[in-house]
């Protein structure tokens, strides 16, 4: 046994070292003395083997090193005392700069878990740096389409033309009717998945074997939470299904772990992509244009991927060149790392809603400009408190200490200060989440704050924060020549004042920022909202059939038992409605005389009632008919962008000339006018209208203005059940799917209100606490003033005019940044606003109105102070 050290450490060491012991790793160095340790705890108690253990640590330190250890201790101890002292001797400082740096570092935190949250995607697969998406771009001789699509050829092709790829694998979105002893449910979320899934993708197989599990044709994985769903408490394993429309019954061969929150490609269901292979009543062929897969690959550790995609333009020539050519179309094949998929691909088809890198960003700014804020209040008060401390920094210096020590007493104030406020943040942070949560649509969690490096991350915010808020006090402060302290020739204001109003224009530069971005953001939302579509959208019910056979069959009798009940004023069948981006048809059109072009546009099929349902205007000819039996085998409706796009100068130039699509040939016979029939993120694009009565999928009811929707939905639901009993009844408002297009942008700018108002909140703390400290220091000179005449409101006036000069300051920097940032997010909307005068001016006056309701009540208790308290001891 090891001899005890003679020096006893202080109390705090103790504690110290009772902290670090719960941590494993802190033993061991000392491993060797873990068999005494644990004696001493038996027989001495805890507390003496700590003092023990602490003291073997230090041992092994000279003794000129333990001494200073051991002082550098007591010093910080001293330091907490005094900043403990001045915290409860000035409460309303404290107060104000607790409540700031909590508010700003409580928006931080909560902003930095959905930063993390965004940037956290695919990242829990082992294979996620070696994971890319092959996606493709479709050129046609007038268009290019960036699909994240691929044909299903591309897979088994890539695997046997590039052995450097280890895996590859290939993923069908689809979705089915689900039916199990006569319960029926729709699930959308499906994909058609090669057996090599789950050598790909970490999704963990809680039942069954990933190696066999997706091999056999009709094999079924299904999630936790599905079988659940499903089969109870019961073992799904073995269990037939069924999906309708289809006679063979399908196997239950796997249970995967639901899939997490933080996944580019969601899905509730795996079915083997052998049983399309399967389902088809001739031999597959090679694909090469059925854009409709996602294809995956995993490459070896430290290969370069940049390798493989220069070599994927001779891959495509030597597979499909002669194809290719013979459809007048081309792609072209790219990868893209699987991490980057939720942030930074926004192509045709993606599997979910994806995320943007710029709101990312503006986020980030946001959370650093609030915690900012916080940090400046901290060092305003502490600017003007630096007359009330002089004295003390004199006293300081003149028995001896050192300008370090000094800095020391102010950093251990603002590491004390920005501690609590962590902590308290964290609670705030707790109260807040639920509602950020559904201001964000996230389900985030505290928890996940602490997952890794939890103990580092917090240490570091807190000395971050400290020392930045800090900073000013410690190594401003601290350099006061006590001499001039003491003579009292000291002016703390000439010395401070300058940084004071510097600080206070960048609050209040972020603050007019923050609300011009809000009230642009909300501006262009209303603008996207309220802007005339081209069709009737309020008071339409969709139900979707998802192409049932038997629906397509018998529409015509469900269109007439719909139109029979007295609110529904109109019905109508296509393949899909305005809030669903419409399929891409290959055509041809007559260019001149006798000369076809092959092209690419959007398609609609429809049945003769869809123009007056949705109240589309035909410009030029007509509209279908069912008085014209040719309508439904030869007759094609586009519209005014196709006009322009096929390059004829008027509608009526477009009358007549010929159209084909797949096995249809036929003739224009009107042009109708442009609708939005996607969002509004993008111009109306070339679109073809079609009668025919396959590939029908949703129905269209439009409602009397006056209608009980609920009861009608009721009613209707019942009907249904009535003449589709194999089907669920699936409604949905069209008004509300088509906001859904803008949740994004609704998101951020209920996130820019939230975090503005906390903006501005945090600064008029500062505002008010400055006020006070000024109006302290201002006693004097109001006093004098007073004597001389001067009235209550000029004295409120000469106080608020100095913060009245800085905001004016303030949005002169503002409105150019402002302007530049908002420009460039409205860009990127083919439907925008104006930038115009009125939300800077906005801005302006409402930050010059809060900053004199906040420092109101301070200068108007200044200006009413009685001279003689003020000049008493002069």
């Amino acid at each position: 046994m090891p001899p005890l050290r003679h020096h006893q450490p202080p109390r705090l060491a103790e504690c110290l070292l009772g902290w670090l012991l719960r941590d494993e790793t802190w033993q061991t160095p000392l491993g060797d003395f873990e068999e005494y340790f644990n004696a001493l705890v038996e027989t001495d108690g805890l507390r003496y083997a700590r003092r023990w253990y602490w003291g073997q640590v230090l041992r092994l330190l000279p003794d000129r090193c333990y001494e200073k250890a051991y002082w550098v201790l007591v010093m910080w101890k001293n330091y907490l005392k005094i900043a403990v002292r001045n915290l409860r001797k000035h409460k309303a400082y404290a107060l104000i700069n607790l409540a700031g740096l909590t508010i700003g570092l409580a928006s931080f935190l909560l902003i930095a878990l959905y930063v993390a949250d965004e940037l956290s995607y695919d990242r829990y697969h082992a294979q996620a740096d070696r994971i890319y998406r092959v996606v493709s771009d479709l050129k046609t001789p007038d268009r290019t389409f960036q699909f994240a699509w691929t044909p299903p050829a591309i897979a088994p092709a890539l695997s046997q033309d590039f052995p450097v790829i280890e895996q590859a694998v290939r993923l069908g979105p689809t979705g089915a009717v689900v039916e199990y002893k006569g319960r029926r449910f729709r699930e959308n979320r499906m994909l058609l998945a090669d057996s090599t899934f789950f050598e790909v993708f970490s999704h963990p197989l809680l039942q069954g074997n990933p190696a066999t599990a997706l091999t056999a044709p009709f094999s079924l994985v299904l999630t936790e939470t599905m079988a659940r769903k499903y089969f109870g408490t019961h073992d799904p394993m073995g269990e037939i299904v069924r999906l309708t429309g289809i006679t063979q019954p399908y196997t239950v061969t796997g249970v995967v772990a639901d899939v997490p929150a933080n996944a580019h490609l969601p899905f509730d269901f795996l079915i083997s992509y052998t049983t399309r292979e399967a389902l088809l009543t001739s031999p597959p062929r090679p694909q090469w244009f059925n854009f409709g897969f996602y294809t995956y690959v995993v490459l070896p550790e430290g290969y370069d991927a940049e390798e493989l995609a220069a070599q994927l333009p001779a891959f495509i020539e030597r597979n499909a060149g002669d194809v290719q050519r013979q459809a007048g179309q081309s792609h072209t094949l790219f990868l893209q790392p699987l991490t980057d998929l939720h942030l930074r691909s926004a192509r045709e088809g993606e599997p979910g809603a994806t995320g943007n890198l710029i709101y990312l960003y503006l986020f980030s700014a946001i959370a650093v400009f609030i915690l900012l804020i916080g940090c400046i209040n901290f060092m305003n008060l502490a600017t003007a408190r630096s007359a009330t401390r002089a004295r003390e920094i004199g006293m300081r210096k003149v028995v001896g200490a050192k300008r370090w020590q000094v800095a020391g007493q102010f950093l251990s104030e603002a590491v004390l200060m920005t501690t609590l406020a962590v902590l308290l943040a964290f609670v705030l942070g707790y109260l807040a989440l639920p509602t950020f949560n559904e201001l964000t649509g996230k389900t985030l969690m505290l928890t996940s704050a602490w997952q890794e490096g939890a103990g580092l991350w917090l240490l570091g915010l807190v000395l971050t924060v400290g020392l930045v808020a800090g900073s000013y006090p410690a190594f401003v402060l601290s350099g006061f020549r006590p001499i001039a302290v003491l003579k009292g020739t000291f002016r703390s204001a000439q010395r401070g004042a300058r940084l004071r109003k510097g600080l206070t224009v960048f609050q209040f530069t972020l603050s007019i920022v923050l609300i011009v971005g809000t009230l642009l953001v909300h501006a262009q939302l209303q603008h996207l909202q309220q802007r005339n579509l081209g069709f009737e959208q309020a008071q339409v019910l969709t139900i979707n059939f998802r192409f049932d056979a038997a629906v397509q069959q018998q529409y015509e009798r469900i269109k007439d038992t719909f139109l029979s009940h007295p609110a529904v004023v109109a019905v109508t069948t296509s393949n899909v409605t305005p809030d669903v981006n419409p399929p891409n048809w290959y055509a041809a059109f007559e260019v001149e005389e006798g000369t076809v072009q092959n092209t690419s546009l959007h398609g609609y099929v429809v049945d003769y009632d869809f123009l007056d349902t949705y109240g589309l205007q035909v410009i030029a000819g007509r509209g279908f008919s069912e008085d014209f039996a040719t309508d439904s085998t030869e007759a094609f409706l586009i519209n005014e962008a196709a006009v322009a796009y096929f390059g004829w100068s008027t509608p009526e130039e477009a009358l007549g000339k010929q159209f084909a699509h797949l096995s249809k040939e036929g003739r224009i016979i009107g042009v109708m006018q442009d609708f939005h029939f996607r969002s509004l993120h993008r111009r109306v694009e070339p679109l073809a209208l079609q009668v025919r009565r396959n590939g029908l999928s949703r129905f269209s009811l439009r409602l009397t203005p006056h209608a009980d929707l609920l009861e009608t939905v009721d009613e209707l639901a019942d009907t249904w059940s009535a003449l589709a009993p194999h089907l669920p009844f699936e409604p949905a408002f069209l008004d509300q799917n088509l906001d859904q297009l803008y949740r994004t942008e609704q998101r951020v700018g209920q996130v820019f209100r939230v975090f503005a108002v906390l903006a501005i909140l945090i600064a008029c703390l500062g505002l008010f606490g400055l006020a006070s400290f000024l109006g302290e220091q201002q006693r004097r000179n109001v006093g004098i003033r007073k004597v001389f005449g001067a009235s209550v409101p000029q004295l409120m006036l000469l106080f608020s005019g100095r913060f009245t000069r800085l905001v004016l300051i303030a949005f002169a920097l503002a409105t150019p940044i402002a302007y530049f940032a908002m420009e460039a997010w409205l860009h990127a909307f083919p439907y925008r606003i104006a930038i115009g005068v009125w939300p800077f001016l906005i801005a302006g006056l409402l930050t010059l109105l809060i900053t004199w309701l906040t420092i109101a009540y301070r200068s108007i208790q200044t200006a009413l102070t009685n001279p003689v308290e003020a000049l008493r001891h002069e």
